[in-house]
């Protein structure tokens, strides 16, 4: 359910994964296309605020891996290597865009040129200060944070967040505070079981 509250608004949603016994195996490329199906509610959850859209996005460190490889012939042990790298963390996207997709976001709704200039400055240098993850009692900043302006290219902008892997095994709140567009605080429910029950990927 959703309720709003003067200036904000909260949102609370569960994400469930697929659940695929572990002794099932995919191709790299089916594991890609698995996650980036949107039609899946199980990894995209999607939360509309006036004209914006706001799509958040759980990312398995195994999606990361694929899409760095880029082929259905990984091998073995280069894949475990990757794994032990970046296993460590856990990856969320946020997607920003117009729900009309009509123009690009960071263009969208300017007063003046210069808030165009202004809101790069703030994705580049600010954003990941308003983000955070609550696992129990705990509170997690983002440990790494990337922005990439795309300059009017697509219609949207996207930032990817990598938080500590604590392996707590509960449910993880995503917040999100947007005082860019809305003045809106944003939540996310994650269990740690989807996590849990991905298909294995085939290596050879």
């Amino acid at each position: 359910m959703a309720s709003r509250i003067p200036r904000s608004f909260l949102f609370i949603c569960g994400l469930s994964i697929l659940v695929v016994s572990c002794s099932n195996q995919i191709k790299p490329s089916d594991f890609t296309r698995l996650i980036d199906q949107d039609r899946f509610e199980d990894f995209h959850q999607e939360i509309s605020v006036g004209e914006i859209a706001y799509q958040f996005k759980a990312v398995p460190f195994q999606y990361q891996i694929v899409n760095e490889f880029r082929s259905d012939s990984i091998e073995k042990k280069l894949f475990q290597k990757s794994a032990e790298e970046m296993s460590g963390a856990q990856y969320y996207r946020l997607r920003l865009m117009k729900q009309s997709k009509d123009q690009d976001i960071l263009m969208s709704f300017m007063s003046s040129e210069s808030d165009y200039y202004d809101r790069v400055k703030y994705y580049n240098e600010a954003l990941k200060d308003d983000v955070i993850l609550i696992e129990g009692s705990d509170t997690l900043q983002p440990q790494l944070y990337q922005f990439v302006p795309m300059y009017g290219v697509v219609p949207y902008a996207d930032f990817l967040f990598a938080f500590e892997e604590s392996g707590f095994r509960d449910i993880r709140k995503l917040i999100y505070y947007d005082r860019v567009f809305n003045d809106t605080i944003l939540e996310f429910e994650f269990d740690y079981q989807c996590f849990l029950e991905l298909p294995e990927i085939i290596v050879y």
